[in-house]
């Protein structure tokens, strides 16, 4: 699977999921969405993770509703662009690849960064619906 499908995999299962605990298909490779899951349990969406028997669990937040935004087109982001984003939308969750790794947007502003966006992680309390 690319890493698309296994994202979008990822985060079906989770928003669609009727209980607190989470497994994934074997499918669902955890090194590659290892960064995507730091950063959910950093803003509150996923409390924990963990292997067993080679399957990934995640114990997801129920009072927290999301929402994905995905691009079909490669957008580059400046330095400038991520601020500009952040401070008009600061419930918003901007995933930014970069050659160090996968970052969230305000990660991206301590290190003066700049990348190509993967999606957004649009939160409860976000502006724009």
């Amino acid at each position: 699977m690319t890493f698309k499908k296994d994202v979008s995999l990822f985060f079906n299962l989770i928003k669609t999921s009727r209980e607190n605990k989470v497994l994934f298909p074997t499918t669902v490779k955890y090194y590659k969405i290892r960064k995507i899951i730091q950063i959910l349990l950093k803003y509150g969406i996923i409390y924990s993770y963990g292997l067993s028997n080679n399957n990934l669990y995640i114990y997801r937040n129920n009072y927290v509703t999301f929402e994905i935004l995905y691009f079909n087109k490669i957008k580059y982001l400046s330095l400038y662009k991520i601020k500009s984003f952040i401070s008009k939308n600061p419930h918003n969750i901007y995933i930014v690849s970069t050659s160090m790794g996968l970052f969230d947007g305000k990660d991206l502003l301590k290190l003066n960064l700049g990348g190509y966006l993967v999606f957004i992680i649009k939160t409860k309390g976000s502006l724009i619906r």
